[in-house]
């Protein structure tokens, strides 16, 4: 469920910052590969997600045939948006959890 609601609003929450919309759709899925590493701690996950945003992002220059974003510029707003977007995504699911109706 937790990232059922990251790829669903981690996307909005960066796209809704000037600073972060290049690299929107990104690290969403970065950050959501990287919880698949059940035994790492935060900062593994966090250093894999980092390491599949910059290949995210030479995909995304590589396709389209110039530097469409800037590599160490993604790299440092990456860093501060995964903690945003990991932080918003474990209050939504906490909160959303919270208020569910028990299944009977």
């Amino acid at each position: 469920m937790w990232k059922h609601i990251l790829l669903g609003i981690g996307p909005l929450i960066l796209a809704a910052i000037p600073a972060t919309r290049p690299i929107a759709s990104i690290v969403p899925s970065a950050v959501a590969a990287a919880e698949d590493m059940l035994q790492a701690s935060g900062a593994e996950k966090k250093a894999a997600a980092l390491r599949l945003v910059d290949a995210g992002v030479t995909a995304t220059n590589v396709a389209a045939g110039h530097e469409a974003i800037d590599p160490s510029a993604a790299r440092a707003v990456a860093d501060n948006a995964i903690d945003a977007i990991v932080a918003t995504t474990n209050l939504w699911s906490r909160t959303t959890v919270a208020t569910m109706a028990p299944i009977s």
